[in-house]
């Protein structure tokens, strides 16, 4: 059985969608913010950096204390490409609950309080788990599954605008909620 790209992207937008609507927009945002500048962040600074991160760590501390021809030895090393995917989807997925720590943090601790909470906590759910999707099943290392989704360049070109829209929606949120707070009461 073969799982279509737009089962597939309802799977992940219905998931993540129903998350946010129970964890509440206010949270929402802030994690919202947090994976558009993940995928921002591994987008354009590039993914071979991060699948080799360890690496260049590891060559740093042999620098550091003095063993500078390990340090060279290992800085021309290069990772294998299970293990420069296996740490870049580990790399992924920390950054991503970091963003759900955070959004945790600094979204307040209060539950959707309203149906329209519930929907916008819905739709910036579903905005989240879109970004995920459309960033995960552009790489090449989940060629194996039988899951049809659009090609890495269609994704590609398609994320930049997805990162830009999520993080003026971000913005927006975070300076409304700012101002509604600031607001005398009556």
């Amino acid at each position: 059985m073969t799982i279509s790209s737009p089962q597939t992207l309802i799977v992940f937008f219905s998931m993540f969608g129903i998350i946010g609507s129970l964890r509440g927009p206010s949270r929402e945002v802030w994690t919202l913010g947090g994976i558009s500048l993940t995928l921002a962040l591994f987008t354009f600074a590039g993914q071979q950096f991060f699948s080799q991160l360890p690496l260049r760590l590891g060559a740093g501390a042999m620098s550091l204390i003095g063993n500078q021809s390990a340090s060279d030895n290992i800085n021309h090393q290069v990772l294998s490409g299970i293990w420069a995917n296996l740490l870049l989807l580990a790399g992924l997925t920390a950054l991503i609950a970091l963003s759900y720590y955070m959004g945790n943090h600094f979204g307040g601790k209060a539950p959707p309080k309203d149906f329209g909470e519930h929907v916008a906590g819905f739709i910036l759910g579903a905005l989240n788990g879109t970004f995920i999707a459309l960033f995960v099943f552009s790489q090449g290392y989940l060629s194996d599954l039988h899951i049809q989704f659009p090609t890495a360049d269609l994704t590609k070109q398609s994320l930049v605008p997805l990162i830009l829209v999520g993080m003026v929606i971000a913005i927006i949120a975070i300076v409304m909620r700012r101002q509604a707070a600031s607001a005398p009461k009556k």
